[in-house]
């Protein structure tokens, strides 16, 4: 818990009033029982609250198995699964519902229907880069998620700042809502074992 706590007090100190909660696997898929989903986001919202941050997003990412048709997984029990963060998050006393890093709409709107049915919270979703690898392009994901009730449309990881620039502006032109843009510094490589990013911090 220290560690993930210093970690969001970096962010705080440097200016940031939102941190995230450290759950983008917290789905019951994912755990496959080795914690509950319950507990899982009560401890890690309670890291972020101590961190002094004003506003704690509870996270969530994909489910880690694809939807059919491409996949097993049904809709419904995707559905089912977001539900379920949806109430820890709730639970834990989180001020936002996060749902990033998508890339299938049909499970990014699986994840929207459950935090708009089972949460008041404000709901943010953000997909993968420009078009999704399977294929969606941020002026669908947009017009879609915003008109389904996201409060916030967006785009997150994948390229860095310069690369999601063209991406915002098509994202601006078809969202009925606030967008948001959160790109990672540049893109990822191994090298001798980790993982660095080719943006510097003043370049970023």
């Amino acid at each position: 818990p220290d560690a993930i706590t210093a970690v969001h007090a970096s962010y705080v100190g440097a200016g940031a009033e939102m941190v995230t909660t450290n759950t983008f696997s917290a789905n019951a898929h994912k755990l496959e029982g080795r914690a509950e989903v319950a507990d899982v986001y009560r401890a890690a919202a309670a890291c972020a609250r101590a961190a002094g941050a004003r506003y704690v997003a509870g996270g969530m990412g994909p489910l880690g198995v694809l939807l059919e048709p491409l996949g097993t997984l049904s809709f419904s029990d995707a559905y089912d699964m977001f539900c379920e963060q949806v109430h820890a998050i709730v639970a834990a006393g989180c001020d936002i519902v996060l749902i990033e890093t998508m890339t299938d709409l049909r499970e990014a709107k699986a994840a929207l229907l459950a935090a708009k049915n089972c949460s008041n919270l404000p709901v943010f979703v953000s997909m993968t880069d420009g078009r999704t690898f399977l294929g969606t392009p941020p002026s669908v994901a947009a017009a879609t998620l915003s008109a389904l009730g996201a409060h916030v449309v967006g785009v997150n990881c994948s390229l860095g700042p310069d690369e999601l620039v063209p991406v915002a502006h098509e994202l601006l032109k078809f969202a009925r809502c606030p967008v948001v843009v959160r790109p990672n510094a540049g893109m990822p490589r191994i090298v001798d074992g980790r993982t660095v990013y080719d943006v510097e911090p003043d370049e970023f």
